[in-house]
């Protein structure tokens, strides 16, 4: 009986490692499984975009054609623009374009110094007949000041409320005696000084050669002296003229006072307005005359 009980209890000692195995650990692991192959060629773009497709063409350096996937026309990439080329076959590897050597910049030519031009500037010059810069000589009769000539720059006129306004701009051309070089042809010039009344304004055409002129300068104290017969005479006339009539004299001296009050009116405006003339500086032009 005791031999039995013995007997029993080895063969559930035996058995007992094997029931107190886990599932687990009765089934060997897997064997890891590797990527699959990509089913489509894959172009990367360096701006982190991707193209998927089939690849058509490639030129390492140049460009790659790929047809995206869903289309039936292919896409041409720079090769500039692609960072990788992932090809379908998984024992092909990948493409990286080398970066591209950046062009050097040219050294730019430096800008040659233009020739200072040689022709002096007072020099004239006659292409059959017209004449590009003649020549100015300016001199003057009389006068212990200097007279100057002026060319007028530009001018304007405007009218307000009535009344007209002119407004003129002038440069100073030279000072009396001198000469200088007519440049614009198409110009008005004036001659004047400190105590002389300015000329009429006048024009050079350019037409010849050279131009002489002669100035007789004006004086402005018969300007001024004009100015006063002009306005104190009729003043005086227009007085006598109304004495008569104040005082209630007889007709037959009154006569004498209207006669005399005419004449000094009449004869003075015209004194002063002929001293006003007269008191203008004058030019005479001598054209091709060279001093």
């Amino acid at each position: 009986m005791k031999t039995k009980t013995w007997l029993n209890a080895a063969v559930v000692c035996g058995l007992a490692p094997l029931l107190t195995l886990s599932p687990s650990t009765s089934h060997a692991a897997p064997p890891p499984q590797s990527d699959p192959a990509p089913e489509f060629d894959e172009v990367r773009l360096t701006s982190g975009g991707f193209v998927l497709g089939e690849l058509v063409e490639l030129a390492p350096g140049d460009y790659v054609e790929i047809i995206p996937r869903g289309r039936t026309e292919a896409r041409r990439i720079e090769w500039s623009e692609i960072a990788e080329v992932v090809r379908a076959e998984s024992a092909t590897p990948p493409i990286t374009p080398s970066p591209q050597p950046q062009p050097q910049p040219q050294p730019q030519p430096q800008p040659q110094p233009a020739e200072p031009d040689t022709q002096p500037e007072t020099e004239s010059k006659v292409e059959g007949s017209s004449v590009d810069r003649p020549k100015i000589y300016l001199e003057q009769t009389s006068g212990d000041l200097p007279v100057i000539l002026y060319h007028v720059d530009a001018q304007a006129v405007g009218t307000s409320g009535g009344y007209a306004s002119h407004a003129m701009q002038y440069s100073e051309v030279c000072t009396a005696p001198c000469d200088g070089v007519l440049t614009d042809k198409q110009g008005e010039f004036f001659v004047a000084g400190d105590k002389y009344i300015g000329s009429k304004r006048f024009r050079l055409t350019g037409e010849h050669s050279s131009y002489k002129l002669v100035v007789k300068p004006g004086k402005k104290a018969m300007a001024v002296g004009g100015w006063v017969l002009a306005v104190l005479a009729p003043s005086v006339g227009i007085a006598l003229i109304a004495i008569p009539t104040a005082i209630d004299m007889p007709m037959r001296h009154a006569v004498g006072y209207w006669v005399g009050g005419a004449l000094i009116a009449t004869g003075g405006l015209a004194g002063g307005i002929t001293m006003m003339k007269f008191s203008r500086s004058k030019v005479q032009i001598f054209p091709d005359l060279v001093p």
